[in-house]
């Protein structure tokens, strides 16, 4: 990913490891950084000949561990104590760059400010070594840099002011030696996998474990945006199908492996999918190997513990239990954890156990293992495109099995999420349907897209959702007005959840007032749940009734108070009584409503009772001197004697000074005084003071923890929000022109797809709905479309030539995306459209990817096509785009005939064929039942030779394919195009002759065949090849 602030590209692994030696070279050494070449390093460990891992090993050598520095001073060097703070830490972390608090500035040093000085454009500070800085409020700015350009960014925080410095040290005994530098921690690790403030795309880190005998892979990952971890297990085919799905669907940013398991193919898979500074292997320790190591582990971190960090870990383990059936009763430290982790735990081999322990390994490595874990937002994962004995009992979670499996090349060749140009969104299927108001409704939509439903009742409820939502523009605009204002509340979630449990950083010394900060995105997540609730309760109460429950249950439930959607009345009433949200926001503090927070009450009614006994001493002497102008004077700058007696020197000199007044200060015509009493007064009000004030400094995470107490209902009304988003995001779609609800048959005696007058969306979208060619394609269904007990009269297969640039892979990617969006939910653009439901989607096009990593085109092809004839169903959906185009043209058409005969005699599915091997459509010249020949029209002026293509989808076989008019339009010089069109007829013709050959001896040995025993099937024979040489004849 670009950086944001400079639109450079993040560096390859080479170009980070150059950076780092850099920084590592002796004095004197060139570089290419200005300034650079002017720096040493400060210590004899850091030179090249020198450096090593903390167990001694050397860049490059086996088992080395970048993650660690060994720390070995030389005679005569020596650290200041700020750096011998600094190197305990980097030495532990020599992966990340460090930013090292000190006072108002964090502070780079050695190879990190080189790389400071590089990417980021600090200037240096001062001679010598690499040191660079930069003001604490641009940190978040400069860590996301970093993170964007694939760095680890460790952040040091001042745990003290100086001035608490000098108290510690003072309470410290006589002989004991005096700190003499500030107390220092490392807060926090941040890395593009676990970034908070990034955009509103998921962010994903994946960690991976895998048996390689018997080829189950385990995997865990976590959005760290929003604190949701999934987990799951599967016996993955040869190809490892099911995690190139995973990476191809989550993208993910950051990856963990168990260095000492993985095969090879796997390595290099994971490898490729994140740059070096984010591909992490770990070793076997870091994964938990059965469920006692994950007992052992969950019980020292006390991530699920209620006792000590409320109750939102429970609360969501609560709420997974409430999706799922009934289970045994668990008991012990178990019945704290999430249901997912119980059955992964119960598992066997339990390779999700063990990549879950890895990322929470690894995580506890960025410290951030407790704000994520705790929240208990653990849901199982279940692969799309995973056979249901391969996944096991136990794994597969509700409307798993229901879904239209899209593996890895559906997603990549259907652009569904990325295009092939350039690697956008632009012009893909999810640019065009994404109409969301909110972010955490996008997200939410891109996993429908991952996972559209299968059973026909899913969808069906989604397209009575979005049927009522066409029907009712009034609903469809106060939904998404109230959507359009919230803030990204899926995320502030974790956030305020993190505030309530990181403790380290919260007492963190800032000059930058962070609590006002994180107070304000409380406040923000409040407010925002009050729009949200509001806004659906007011639609509710105007649109749900007895019309809309019957004709849409699933939208009706979904905006109900206290159904689909939780009831947050009570506690958003709690939060608003609480503390006063609008001087919270002004002042930079909570200060809780009486009744809101009993310590805080506690505090503060002490401190009151001393001070209306300091009031009491003050009217007993004015009642004593007979002065009401006596009163009680503390001094701004003096907060340790407040409450000084100030008496009129007149009153004195008239009444005298009273035995045990001790004179405190003076200013001119009056004296201060404390009394004994009012002294051991004072001394209970400062004590009383510094009880509530530290009351106080911890009321906003006590505050913090409330609200993620009750994470569940939180989660519930986020979730029930974004699905309402999608549901209005698919109605936008459906309600553009030319958009038609598509039919579902069930129980149709075979699988068929009929689409009348359709389009590609993703064409119409980019030339705007002009210029469109409207197509019918039937593949199972020649009968009316209203008539679905004879859907199944026509081929299963089509068979599609036509001139090169004509069309084909435009029609096939149409018939994919069609079904796509009608299993979605979503109307489709068609006049009509009626199907059975399809289970999976297969795509065989193109091998650019696989060409880069080293593979044949041609050995790319057998592959995808071998897991196409392997796993795909009657109930499939195939696209095959010139299969055996990347070998020799018999080679390939030989194995292109092979793939055709066994998807019409063996498979029987929905299949469209794209081919230019003319030679495949003779054989099915005559009509025959298991293939129809279409083509992609064209007109041919033979004068001019030029070809105009028609994009219409028409019965029969076109012969040619016209590559020399594509040369033609490429400019390839007219000397050229002349020879080009002479060996093409050469060759035509050549092949017609070898053709006659062999229909020749075909029909001699069929005529034989007829003339010895008169058998039936040698009659058919002869009259299919009386087709094909009347066909030859056309041609």
């Amino acid at each position: 990913m670009a950086s944001p602030s400079d639109g450079r590209q993040p560096p390859t692994a080479q170009q980070a490891a150059a950076v780092y030696a850099e920084a590592a070279k002796g004095p004197g050494a060139p570089s290419a950084s200005p300034g650079a070449e002017e720096k040493q390093v400060s210590f004899k460990f850091l030179l090249p000949n020198q450096k090593c891992d903390a167990q001694g090993k050397r860049p490059g050598e086996p088992g080395y561990d970048k993650t660690t520095i060994r720390v070995k001073l030389a005679p005569g060097e020596r650290f200041t104590p700020g750096q011998e703070q600094y190197w305990e830490i980097k030495k532990h972390h020599a992966d990340c760059v460090i930013c090292f608090k000190m006072g108002k500035f964090y502070e780079l040093f050695e190879e990190d400010a080189l790389l400071g000085h590089r990417e980021l454009d600090l200037a240096f500070m001062g001679k010598g070594a690499p040191h660079a800085g930069f003001p604490e409020a641009a940190l978040p700015k400069y860590a996301q840099k970093l993170v964007e350009l694939g760095y680890k960014v460790g952040v040091v925080e001042q745990m003290e002011t100086p001035d608490q410095l000098k108290e510690r040290n003072a309470q410290k005994a006589r002989g004991v030696k005096k700190e003499q530098a500030v107390r220092r921690e490392l807060c926090s690790i941040i890395t593009k996998g676990t970034a908070f403030h990034r955009d509103e795309k998921s962010t994903y880190l994946l960690a991976v474990d895998e048996d390689i005998a018997s080829r189950t892979l385990g995997v865990a990952f976590v959005d760290a945006a929003t604190g949701h971890f999934h987990l799951g297990q599967v016996v993955d085919d040869e190809q490892h199908g099911c995690l190139r799905t995973l990476l191809a669907q989550l993208r993910p940013d950051e990856i963990v492996i168990n260095e000492q398991s993985l095969s090879r193919d796997a390595y290099t898979l994971l490898r490729r999918a994140v740059p070096d500074g984010l591909f992490n292997p770990l070793p076997r320790t870091a994964f938990w190997a059965d469920k006692a190591a994950c007992t052992k582990a969950l019980e020292a971190g006390k991530y699920f513990d209620k006792d000590t960090i409320g109750a939102a870990a429970g609360a969501a383990a609560a709420a997974d239990n409430d999706e799922e059936e009934e289970e045994a009763e668990v008991t012990g430290p178990e019945a704290r954890w999430p249901r997912a982790l119980r059955q992964a735990a119960d598992r066997t081999p339990c390779l999700a156990l063990s990549a879950f322990g890895g990322c929470a390994t690894y995580l506890k490595r960025l410290l951030l293992d407790r704000q994520l874990l705790s929240m208990g937002h653990v849901s199982p994962w279940v692969p799309t495109d995973a056979d249901a004995d391969a996944i096991g009992a136990g794994a597969r979670h509700k409307g798993g099995s229901a879904s239209l499996v899209l593996d890895a090349k559906a997603l990549e060749n259907l652009e569904v999420f990325e295009n092939s140009s350039d690697r956008t969104a632009t012009g893909t299927l999810f640019s065009i349907i994404d109409k969301c108001s909110s972010s955490f409704g996008r997200r939410a939509l891109r996993a429908w897209l991952c996972a559209p439903p299968r059973r026909v009742e899913d969808i069906l409820e989604r397209q009575q959702a979005v049927g009522a939502l066409l029907e009712s523009a009034e609903l469809r605009a106060k939904l998404a007005k109230t959507l359009k204002k919230l803030p990204d509340l899926e995320r502030l979630l974790a956030r305020v959840h993190a505030f309530s449990v990181t403790q380290t950083s919260n007492d963190a010394t800032h000059y930058t007032d962070i609590n006002r900060a994180r107070l304000a995105e409380l406040i923000k997540t409040l407010e925002g749940f009050e729009a949200l609730h509001a806004g659906i309760e007011a639609a509710a109460a105007q649109h749900v009734n007895e019309a809309l429950r019957e004709g849409a249950p699933r939208l009706a439930q979904t905006i109900t108070m206290g159904d689909g959607f939780p009831d947050l009345r009570e506690l958003l009433r709690h939060f608003r009584e609480a503390f006063d949200w609008a001087k919270a926001k002004a002042e930079g503090r909570v200060i809780p409503s009486k009744g809101a927070d009993d310590d805080y009450d506690a505090a503060k009614e002490a401190l009151e009772e001393v001070e209306g006994e300091i009031g009491g001493i003050l009217r007993q002497w004015q009642k004593h001197f007979g002065d009401k102008s006596i009163e009680l004077w503390s001094a701004a700058g003096s907060p340790t004697e407040p409450f000084q007696l100030a008496v009129p020197e007149t009153t004195l000199a008239k009444h005298g000074t009273p035995a045990g007044f001790m004179q405190m200060s003076s200013k001119k015509g009056t004296l201060r005084f404390w009394t004994p009493e009012l002294k051991a007064a004072v001394t209970r009000f400062l004590s009383a003071k510094d009880a509530l004030d530290a009351t106080l400094a911890t009321s906003a995470r006590r505050l913090y923890a409330r609200f993620s107490s009750h994470f569940a209902h939180w989660h519930r009304a986020v979730h029930a929000a974004a699905e309402l988003d999608c549901l209005l995001s698919l109605s936008a779609v459906s309600g553009q022109p030319g958009m038609t609800r598509p039919v579902f048959v069930d129980d149709a005696p075979r699988p068929f797809l009929r689409i009348d007058q359709g389009v590609n969306i993703c064409v119409r979208a980019a030339l705007d709905g002009a210029n469109c060619v409207p197509n019918d394609i039937r593949i199972g269904a020649a009968a009316e479309a209203g008539d679905a007990a004879h859907a199944g009269a026509s081929p299963l297969m089509l068979l599609v030539t036509g001139p090169n640039m004509g069309g084909k892979s435009t029609l096939l990617r149409q018939a994919c995306l069609t079904v796509l969006l009608a299993h979605l939910g979503c109307h489709v653009p068609a006049a009509a459209c009626i199907l059975t439901p399809v289970d999976r989607i297969f795509t065989r096009v193109g091998a650019n990817d696989a060409i880069m990593a080293g593979l044949s085109t041609f050995r790319v092809e057998l592959e995808e096509t071998a897991t196409i004839l392997r796993h795909a169903t009657e109930h499939s959906l195939v696209i095959l785009d010139e299969l055996g185009r990347g070998t020799a043209t018999f080679d390939g058409m030989a194995i292109a005939h092979a793939t055709l005969s066994h998807l019409i005699t063996h498979v029987r599915c929905r299949s469209l064929f794209a081919t230019h091997y003319h030679a495949l459509t003779r054989e099915f010249e005559a009509p025959n039942a298991r293939v129809a020949l279409y083509h992609m029209a064209c007109a041919v002026d033979e004068a001019s030779r030029a070809v105009t293509f028609l994009y219409s989808f028409a019965p029969g076989a076109c012969h040619r394919s016209h590559g020399v008019n594509v040369a033609r339009l490429a400019g390839l010089p007219e000397a050229v195009l002349e020879l080009a069109a002479s060996k093409s007829a050469e060759l035509e013709e050549l092949l017609d002759e070898r053709y006659a050959v062999q229909l020749a001896r075909r029909v001699l040995a069929a005529a034989a065949d007829a003339g010895e025993g008169g058998t039936a099937g040698a009659f058919e024979v002869l009259l299919q090849l009386w087709h094909e040489v009347k066909a030859a004849a056309r041609s």
